[in-house]
């Protein structure tokens, strides 16, 4: 009896269990369908968001929930909360998925006019500034110059600069000072300067993620 029960029994399971069995079950699911509004991006959004994107990108930092780094989902989960949550459950439901793509053009330097160009019509001087504003105390210089200043708190940015159907577009600095000066005595740089332009994308998935 003792080898029926804790012999023989065990190792039939053994030998006849070889799939993992999956249940599926209906649950009522809430979707977002809508965006975060201005103010409220205004007042919640802070440096923080900037830092974890430089560290997803660099650093392998892991996205947020709903994200990859190649699309982001519209969150979702249970309707009513849930008693518990197993190991290896998933949830299943429609919803939107979001992805950007990036085009890149070398902009390129008129030293007369001291503005860099783009091959769509776009001439930018940096609103007056210095082209690439690193100085003898200064070793890294970024800028990053949107399109619009509607609130009318942008350092820098291309409307004017650019047509008016570029207003998608943006425009990105990184230089670099060198230990020498150019022939006017200005401090030499070597500078990486970008126009970009997004293209959006938007579609309906049924999307699957694993809690929590």
């Amino acid at each position: 009896m003792v080898l029926v029960f804790w012999g023989v029994t065990p190792s039939q399971a053994g030998i006849f269990g070889t799939e993992s069995v999956t249940r599926t079950s209906p649950m009522p699911i809430l979707v977002s369908t809508s965006y975060t509004t201005f103010e409220q991006q205004q007042s919640g959004l802070t440096s923080i968001y900037a830092q974890s994107v430089y560290n997803i990108a660099w650093l392998n930092e892991t996205p947020p929930a709903f994200m990859t780094r190649d699309y982001v989902l519209a969150p979702f989960g249970p309707k009513m909360p849930l008693s518990s949550v197993e190991h290896s459950e998933t949830w299943t439901a429609p919803t939107q998925s979001y992805s950007v793509d990036v085009e890149c053009e070398v902009a390129v330097l008129n030293l007369t006019d001291n503005c860099y160009t783009s091959s769509k019509g776009c001439s930018y001087d940096l609103n007056g500034q210095s082209v690439s504003p690193v100085t003898n105390a200064t070793d890294y210089a970024g800028i990053l110059a949107g399109y619009s200043t509607d609130a009318g708190n942008a350092n820098f940015y291309l409307k004017g600069s650019c047509p008016p159907g570029l207003n998608q577009s943006f425009f990105v600095t990184w230089s670099k000072r060198l230990n020498a000066t150019d022939i006017n005595g200005y401090v030499a740089l070597n500078t990486t300067a970008l126009y970009c332009e997004p293209t959006y994308y938007q579609q309906q998935v049924n999307a699957t993620v694993a809690p929590p």
